[in-house]
């Protein structure tokens, strides 16, 4: 009798187990989808940032392309100062340097915020 009832325990426990793990394949394939939809909204992020940051790196690329040419044109300006004869063009030449020196501080301006969103998204 002691054996039978062995055995009984035995069973129990069997039929325990079978129940739980039969619990955890009801509940598994949810959580595989919920972590899946997570896992997915994650790259969905990942790559939107990536795109964000490529496109950053060109713009801040092509604002500093631009500044040096601006940085060239500037100096050209600069040269001309000393080659006015009237007061006329040197007004303008004046003038001509300073919006130079204002267009480049806006691409200066511009390049150091595409870097401080590039270092964010990094």
């Amino acid at each position: 009798m002691r054996d039978q009832i062995r055995l009984l325990i035995a069973l129990q426990k069997a039929e325990s187990e079978m129940m739980r793990i039969d619990n955890r394949k009801k509940v598994l394939p949810g959580q595989l989808i919920k972590l899946d939809e997570e896992f997915q909204a994650v790259y969905a992020s990942v790559e939107e940032n990536r795109k964000k940051f490529e496109e950053l790196n060109k713009n801040r690329k092509e604002h500093e392309d631009k500044l040096k040419k601006g940085h060239e044109n500037l100096k050209k300006a600069k040269e001309r100062l000393s080659e006015v004869k009237t007061n006329k063009e040197y007004q303008a030449a004046l003038k001509e340097v300073s919006e130079g020196k204002r267009i480049n501080r806006e691409r200066e301006d511009r390049i150091l915020k595409a870097m401080e969103e590039i270092d964010t998204l990094t």
